[in-house]
């Protein structure tokens, strides 16, 4: 699981009309490509996005530092609570369950 320490959180309506209401969290692309869980931390709480997590919109732009652009998905700030002992959703039980078999 990679993770991903975000600054700062992006009220809705900065992003879009529609999105008012709603607390997001700016991922750069590049942190999801590698298909594996993506573990997004702001101070100190923290929220999980899994592979196949749409997000609520991508943003192109263009690159200060260098030629060519970058690209910001924006999610929904849903901060988890990490319970011990579960995976996706899973309890352990569950999971040794699909390990025995």
């Amino acid at each position: 699981m990679e993770t991903y320490k975000a600054k700062h959180l992006v009220h809705g309506a900065k992003v879009d009309r529609k999105l008012s209401g709603k607390m997001l969290v700016a991922v750069p692309d590049k942190y999801l490509l590698s298909g594996r869980p993506l573990f997004v931390a702001n101070s100190v709480r923290t929220m999980v996005i899994r592979p196949g997590q749409e997000p609520l919109t991508k943003i192109e732009f263009p690159n200060k530092f260098g030629p060519g652009t970058y690209t910001l998905a924006y999610y929904e700030w849903k901060p988890e609570q990490l319970v011990f002992g579960e995976s996706y959703g899973e309890k352990k039980e569950e999971i040794q369950e699909k390990e025995a078999v």
